[in-house]
């Protein structure tokens, strides 16, 4: 698993001075507008960009001025590269509230049906993300509702869940 989530990524210049918007996908990014350091993944590595700004704007995006990156030729370059953070910068969840990357390889167990199998992924798709769990090789997708989660439980690695009657028989 790597150390680094996804913050967000570069869509577009902003004026003459080599400023950029970095789009995010951050819940509260106001808890990473005092980053002097991001980070883009160049052939499996994690090379640090420094900043000399970094503008929360009022649309949860950020104005951010890379060091060295001083004319709009030379920041549309960047455009469209994704940044990461490491993962310790993250708060803490506590409850049935996580991160995505936080429960891949945790049990999904069914109050009634018991064992669904184990998280692979969280597709995060409009309208809605899916959790992607794996049952004796095949993939199953169950919708990501809050009424169906009952119980994050860190300590044995598993979501517990009570699934609408039916809804785990599709995939048989």
């Amino acid at each position: 698993m790597s150390d680094y989530f996804e913050l967000g990524y570069f869509s577009k210049t902003v004026g003459l001075k080599g400023h950029l918007i970095l789009m995010t996908d951050a819940d509260h990014p106001e808890n990473f507008s005092d980053q002097t350091v991001l980070f883009t993944e160049e052939n499996g590595s994690y090379v640090p960009l420094f900043t000399e700004s970094l503008e929360l704007t009022h649309r949860g995006s950020f104005k951010v001025k890379l060091e060295e990156v001083d004319t709009e030729e030379a920041a549309r370059k960047w455009i469209g590269t994704s940044l990461f953070l490491p993962l310790s910068l993250l708060p803490k969840l506590e409850g049935n509230s996580f991160y995505y990357h936080e429960i891949i390889g945790f049990k999904a167990i069914d109050q009634n049906s018991g064992e669904i199998g184990l998280i692979k992924n969280v597709l995060d798709r409009d309208p809605q993300p899916l959790y992607e769990i794996e049952k004796e090789g095949k993939l199953l997708y169950i919708p990501m509702v809050d009424a169906f989660l009952i119980k994050v439980d860190r300590e044995s690695q598993s979501l517990h869940f009570n699934l609408p009657e039916g809804l785990l028989e599709v995939f048989d």
